[in-house]
């Protein structure tokens, strides 16, 4: 199964339609908030995860599961694909 990762950086939503595209049963989709976008409290993936020193350092509550920058180091480098968005 193909591992596909979006890094958010931004508090935009013209990424849903690309997400929700891109999710097929063939693939797994993953979602990593970043800086301003872990102010998002509805992303359309399954898998969402949200930046722990983004998130204290811009002192929100996020409804996502916290992850470290070796956390995402290692979901970059087991991803087939990594979109930036």
């Amino acid at each position: 199964m193909r591992k596909v990762l979006y890094l958010l950086n931004r508090e935009t939503e013209r990424f849903s339609a690309e997400l929700l595209a891109k999710e097929r049963p063939d693939c797994t989709v993953s979602v990593v908030l970043l800086q301003d976008a872990v102010r998002l409290s509805h992303v359309p993936a399954s898998r969402v995860f949200a930046l722990s020193e983004d998130v204290a350092s811009r002192k929100v509550a996020s409804p996502f599961p916290s992850i470290s920058y070796s956390d995402l180091v290692e979901m970059i480098f087991d991803a087939d694909t990594v979109v930036a968005l």
